[in-house]
């Protein structure tokens, strides 16, 4: 079946070791702030050798969305996120939408995404952040790639794209070593 909103909606404090199994057909069509597999991992929290496929994540307004987190304060270490996300622009805090996370102030390492990603709307007081890996990067990305498409509609008031990163600020790093 189809989610309404993230299926592990609490804050992740904990280490999940996926030992290199996948999760296919997540399916999630919600409004609420945040969604991806968890919504948010927290600072204390680990993803590790997990792969998600074939995900379908259907957002609404200013929504932070990403097929493994919507937001990641923690460590995602050798894991990937295939899928597509749809979301429309959002007025008062935007759209922030990732491949694997929509925002990453934590730490991506070794990580992977096969998205397409595209958000809609035709408001010029819209805002969107969208990545292949991360709409938006506060944090440290190291040996990490994505593919597919990340698309803006025309019509956003203010959008910024990128095929790793949207918008990459403050302290955000992204390095290859």
């Amino acid at each position: 079946g189809t989610y309404e909103q993230s299926p592990i909606k609490t804050k992740f404090k904990g280490r999940l070791n996926g030992l290199g199994n996948s999760i296919s057909n997540l399916s999630i069509n919600g409004r609420s702030r945040t969604l991806g597999l968890f919504t948010h991992v927290g600072a204390t929290g680990t993803i590790a050798s997990v792969s998600v496929t074939k995900a379908a994540i259907e957002a609404g307004q200013n929504s932070y969305a990403g097929v493994i987190a919507g937001w990641n304060s923690g460590t995602i270490f050798n894991s990937s996120a295939g899928g597509t996300l749809v979301a429309k622009a959002g007025k008062k805090y935007g759209s922030v939408i990732g491949g694997l996370v929509g925002v990453n102030t934590g730490t991506l390492n070794e990580t992977a995404a096969f998205a397409n990603i595209s958000v809609g709307g035709s408001n010029i007081f819209a805002i969107a952040e969208i990545g292949g890996l991360a709409g938006t990067n506060g944090g440290n990305i190291y040996m990490s790639y994505a593919t597919g498409n990340a698309i803006a509609a025309d019509g956003i008031g203010r959008a910024v794209s990128g095929g790793l990163v949207g918008f990459s600020g403050g302290n955000g790093n992204i390095k290859s070593i």
